[in-house]
């Protein structure tokens, strides 16, 4: 990765992070504290923003998450929330890619190009950042974003899990920090228990790409990135051959030409598999080590 390429992207993020902060959800601040401090005369610093801004707990952070969650949640929807909540649902059912409003400006948007996209309206109540199908949204985070904001992602999480829709729910953090560690481990608990899938990208495009994967890939067979397994066996006994190293497909065929199965083949000594045409020592004390070597490592070795 080269300087020019990381200037460059730094410098698209933080203009979309500026654009963007008056759009976005923002944690409540307490004015009253704000006042203790100036009062005082002490200026916070960074890690008092921080810390004042991060949950006590990891179990206060998602409290959220009781078992009577739903019911409080239901019986606060407004009138005609129901019929709200069903126009969601249908956006994703279409052939583009439903993009928040907090959205826009982000640089990641220049990278959807195999699939089509649109801004939900402004009204529509929308809880993900974007919708690629019926079944499953995505959640947007810069992790430099998260270490100014912490609170933000967790409201966010509780607002989408809160709509109980979509079976997929993936959190997608853009790596923009030197050392993710921490809030990688701190996302992954969030995800774990919210129930979401964490992917982590580390540019605009690769973030891209994962969205327009979901949207091109939401009506395939899961099928399509199972391996093959071919049913003849004498395919597949060739295939395991192949697999020891130095031994390719016209040694596999002179084995089997000669011991007729995988059986004889493991019971052939080193000696007489050195013997046959194009194998030699080296392929034979190879193979011949593979089937004699002891399954379980041995624990005074």
């Amino acid at each position: 990765m080269s300087q020019e390429w990381e200037d460059d992207d730094d410098e698209l993020l933080n203009e979309w992070l500026d654009s963007n902060e008056n759009q976005v959800d923002k944690p409540s601040t307490s004015s009253k504290s704000a006042g203790n401090n100036s009062s005082s005369g002490e200026v916070p610093t960074n890690e008092d923003t921080l810390a004042k801004q991060t949950p006590a707990s990891f179990k206060d952070a998602f409290a959220f998450l009781k078992p009577e969650a739903e019911e409080e949640f239901k019986a606060c929807l407004p009138k005609g929330s129901n019929k709200s909540m069903t126009s969601i649902s249908a956006l994703g059912s279409g052939s583009a890619v439903i993009v928040h409003q907090c959205q826009r400006g982000n640089p990641i948007l220049e990278h959807i190009r195999n699939v089509p996209w649109q801004y939900a309206d402004r009204d529509s109540g929308m809880a993900p950042d974007y919708i690629m199908s019926a079944t499953s949204c995505c959640l947007f985070l810069s992790l430099r974003y998260h270490a100014l904001k912490p609170n933000y992602i967790y409201e966010r999480i509780q607002k989408l899990r809160k709509t109980g829709q979509y079976s997929l729910r993936i959190l997608l953090g853009l790596v923009d920090v030197k050392d993710p560690s921490h809030a990688v481990k701190e996302l992954a608990k969030a995800a774990l228990v919210s129930e979401m899938t964490l992917l982590l990208a580390f540019s605009n495009e690769e973030a891209g790409t994962y969205i327009e994967t979901f949207k091109s890939y939401k009506n395939k067979s899961a099928e399509l990135i199972q391996k093959r397994i071919n049913k003849d066996h004498s395919v597949r006994v060739s295939e395991l051959l192949n697999s020891v190293k130095s031994i390719n497909s016209t040694d596999s065929h002179t084995l089997l030409s000669n011991y007729k199965n995988l059986c004889a083949v493991a019971n052939a000594s080193e000696h007489d598999l050195a013997l046959l045409p194009g194998i030699g020592g080296l392929k034979a004390r190879r193979l011949h080590g593979i089937f004699t070597q002891p399954f379980l490592k041995n624990p005074d070795s």
